[in-house]
């Protein structure tokens, strides 16, 4: 398999007290339409920040899978991507996205940066 063309992780931090935290990571329902809508909208594989949560940073390093393709996510930019899909979407991803873009809200309505990691395995 090439990179870029497995399965998609994903990962929501929030910042606290000068340091980001990881909150949850995420299974795709759908990561081929996921894929394809962030590279649609120019938002695929733009990089990886270098101020990742500990647990996260620590999580891609010594994980099993070769990662690749790394892009971080607004919240703007989540509600972006949750819009195009939808959840109308037949693989339930349109609705995991709804309830991604909800998680983020709610943690920066209560003062706390957020942002989405999507990532490439295998």
């Amino acid at each position: 398999m090439m990179p870029g063309e497995g399965g998609l992780g994903v990962a929501c931090e929030s910042r606290g007290q000068e340091v980001w935290r990881l909150e949850a990571l995420f299974q795709v329902a759908g990561a081929t339409a996921l894929r394809r809508e962030l590279e649609r909208l120019g938002l695929w594989a733009c990089g990886r920040p270098d101020d990742l949560s500990t647990l996260l940073d620590a999580h891609l390093l010594f994980g099993d899978d070769l990662i690749s393709h790394e892009t971080v996510l607004s919240v703007a930019q989540l509600g972006q991507v949750a819009a195009a899909l939808g959840p109308g979407h037949p693989d339930s991803l349109g609705t995991q996205l709804l309830a991604w873009y909800a998680l983020a809200r709610s943690l920066e309505a209560s003062g706390r940066p957020t942002r989405l990691l999507v990532w490439c395995t295998g």
